[in-house]
């Protein structure tokens, strides 16, 4: 048995990385494409199934959501509500700044929004935070790759009625 033929899926493996995608819930819902109730997004974001990838929700309290900050975990999607007073875009920032100073080399962070002040200010910690992602893109591009939906077994895709498979 030659072991050196198991050494860069070896190396791969432990040169991997962590994804995470922190998601402005609000900010989202505003954009073309994604939809527009609260429940549906929380569902499809479900479907996210990677081992090497979290996705963060965050969503803006209300004051009659209680003076505490919210976390709901299932499985790789996390959903934080933040308590009133405190934006989802300080959420986000604080979490990324927290990513920033504890030197954490193998994370790979994306903030998925539209709002420019947010997006300016991941931007400055451009060594942290990899990737600002625009809501429409994410949801047409981003979010089927991660949850499976673009790589088919070919056997899944139906045919039309009348026409024939290639061979």
């Amino acid at each position: 048995m030659n072991l050196l033929a198991f050494l860069p899926a070896v190396l791969l493996a432990a040169k991997a990385k962590h994804n995470i995608y922190f998601i402005d819930g609000f900010n989202c819902m505003g954009h073309s494409r994604v939809p527009n109730k609260k429940h549906v997004v929380i569902e499809k974001l479900k479907e996210i199934n990677q081992d090497n990838t979290d996705v963060v929700l965050v969503w803006d309290g209300r004051t009659d959501d209680g003076g505490y900050t919210r976390k709901e975990q299932d499985d790789d999607l996390t959903i934080i509500t933040t308590r009133d007073g405190l934006t989802a875009d300080d959420y986000i920032l604080g979490e990324i700044q927290s990513i920033h100073e504890s030197g954490a080399k193998q994370l790979r962070v994306a903030v998925v929004t539209g709002d420019r002040k947010l997006r300016k200010q991941a931007h400055k910690l451009s060594r942290v935070c990899n990737k600002i992602v625009n809501p429409s893109v994410f949801w047409s591009r981003y979010r089927p790759r991660l949850a499976g939906l673009k790589h088919k077994d070919p056997s899944e895709y139906k045919i039309p009625p009348g026409t024939q498979a290639m061979p």
